[in-house]
């Protein structure tokens, strides 16, 4: 497998699931609809992938590919107040990697991030053939500055 030249780049701001899906009947025509749990947030977040994506994607001149994709994904979350003593140090007992019951599932992270880079790197997120998922709280990392967010990294391979 051949890798291409990759995009790389950092969306800050607080990382948003794809949400679940609920679907109803419209009482008057009887037309099933679907919404999503988190729209406002999911969309606001999804925005700012896709805005930053295109941006870079034009910065770079990496085009829209048609072909196999990998894509790395590295979740920065926040940690909880519980896991600090008073002086801001973290407890010996803090975990860590975030895994909070029923938040954050790497999963549903990924879709709306995937989604959000549909139609700007790719066609369609069923190229993406290769795809790592990491979470981890904003601390773990000295080298990266203390932000929530997301990493992307996204190569085409041949």
């Amino acid at each position: 497998m051949i890798h291409t030249a990759a995009l790389k780049f950092f969306v800050e701001g607080m990382p948003v699931t794809k949400g679940s899906a609920r679907a109803f009947l419209n009482r008057k025509s009887g037309v099933p609809i679907i919404v999503q749990d988190n729209r406002a947030t999911q969309r606001a977040w999804s925005s700012l992938i896709s805005s930053l994506a295109s941006t870079y994607k034009e910065e770079t001149k990496f085009p829209k590919t048609t072909g196999a994709v990998k894509v790395n994904l590295e979740f920065y979350l926040p940690r909880p107040e519980s896991h600090f003593k008073k002086d801001r140090t973290l407890k010996p007992f803090a975990p860590k990697f975030p895994i909070p019951k029923g938040k954050w599932d790497a999963d549903k992270l990924a879709r709306c991030v995937l989604d959000a880079l549909t139609g700007i790197l790719w066609v369609d997120d069923s190229q993406v053939v290769l795809l790592e998922v990491h979470k981890f709280y904003e601390d773990h990392y000295l080298t990266r500055p203390d932000k929530t967010g997301v990493f992307i990294e996204v190569e085409e391979v041949i």
